[in-house]
């Protein structure tokens, strides 16, 4: 009988225990258990009900790992991230979810006021709200997925904190398409570094992505430029793979681009041989953008020598990224497609686009409008209705 009594005590003596296969989390075997009934009937129906639910597949015992130790332990190694994405992954969770008030509960006891807690802690250490809620987004994340695809807990409480963070959506700067050939134009061969300004306003790569691509990845007949390999943000990794999945991508690239990639390749020939008659060591990467021996480029160096030539050249100062939204700005100013602005910006969907740079949806719109009127205005009567009509009221 699965129902016990315990003598010692004088009231809620009764319990139940019975076998419910294994702990999804630790392989274990799981004996569910309950108890603090007044009498062997109460114990009896509850347990009945518990393994009738059970059964059926809609009994969930409370999980009592630590939800820190499912992060990092069950969650976490399943997730399918970019480099990058992992390391930050992993410092939000170990420098910030771990020793917070949260991270030490077991999953099937943290609630939402937990969570709330652990919110404020993260704003009391003076992180910045971007960084709260990328770490928010972590705890709601992987607990929909204990929820959903685990099923070791009820329900996900971080959807239930009343002041979750939320992040204002700074304005973006970008050039126009006078600013952006002006810069070009005024950069060219100022520094060894130009054409990577030039690429990034080219093809929208992001830094990582520029400073890791290799000349096995430009097809030069084909007009192709495929993104499979980036640089850390350190400068000291070169790493197969991107950001995402769907960050690895072919990118077509105009004449000019392709020209300047020529001019580029043989330059870097050039100095190989160079290097190498001088009985010195070149190191090859295979980096289409590198110093002069070979080696990849620092991101400081990069940096360092892109605002420079802003200082120089009269344009507005944007940020490096900004370029890439400099890149899709112009595209879809241009009417091209969405879709198409997307697939080059290795975005994991067309809605990230369109949610980026909704700002330009209000000129688009009206483009769209003209364009709608110069299809039909010539069956309608255009211009000239609107001279000779008046705007009656109706009363």
């Amino acid at each position: 009988m699965p129902v016990y009594k315990d003598e010692s005590k004088k009231k809620n003596k009764y319990w139940y225990e019975f076998e419910a296969g294994k702990d999804p989390l630790t392989n274990k075997r799981n004996t569910i258990r309950k108890k603090g009934f007044l009498t062997e009937d109460d114990a009896l129906k509850a347990m009945t009900k518990a393994m009738n639910d059970y059964f059926e597949g809609n009994y969930i015992e409370p999980s009592k790992t630590r939800f820190i130790d499912y992060l990092l332990n069950t969650w976490f190694p399943a997730k399918r991230l970019g480099d990058e994405t992992k390391k930050m992954y992993l410092s939000h969770i170990n420098n910030h979810i771990k020793p917070s008030v949260c991270g030490q509960q077991e999953l099937g006891k943290l609630n939402s006021t937990h969570i709330q807690q652990s919110i404020t802690q993260f704003r009391e250490k003076g992180l910045e709200e971007s960084s709260v809620k990328k770490i928010y987004n972590i705890i709601n994340t992987s607990l929909n997925d204990a929820l959903i695809k685990l099923r070791i807990i009820k329900e996900n409480p971080a959807l239930y904190i009343i002041d979750k963070p939320k992040v204002t959506k700074k304005e973006i700067v970008v050039w126009d398409a006078d600013q952006a050939r002006k810069f070009i134009h005024e950069s060219v061969d100022k520094s060894r570094y130009s054409f990577c300004f030039k690429l990034a306003l080219a093809t929208g790569m992001r830094q990582g992505e520029l400073l890791g691509l290799r000349w096995k990845d430009v097809d030069i007949p084909n007009s192709i430029i495929r993104v499979t390999q980036t640089l850390s943000h350190d400068g000291k990794t070169l790493t197969s793979g991107a950001k995402t999945v769907s960050s690895i991508r072919a990118i077509a690239i105009d004449v000019d681009t392709k020209v300047s990639l020529i001019k580029l390749f043989n330059l870097i020939q050039i100095e190989k041989k160079e290097i190498e008659n001088e009985g010195k060591q070149y190191t090859d990467n295979d980096l289409v953008i590198c110093t002069n021996n070979g080696s990849p480029c620092s991101p400081r160096n990069l940096m360092r020598t892109y605002y420079s030539l802003l200082d120089k050249i009269s344009v507005p100062k944007i940020t490096f990224h900004n370029l890439r939204h400099t890149h899709a700005t112009l595209l879809l100013l241009a009417g091209i497609h969405p879709k198409i602005v997307s697939e080059r910006l290795g975005h994991s969907s067309v809605k990230i686009t369109l949610d980026t740079y909704s700002h330009l949806l209000p000129t688009m719109q009206e483009d769209a409008a003209k364009s709608i009127g110069n299809i039909f205005g010539g069956h309608f009567g255009g211009q000239e209705t609107l001279k000779q009509d008046k705007l009656v009221k109706i009363v």
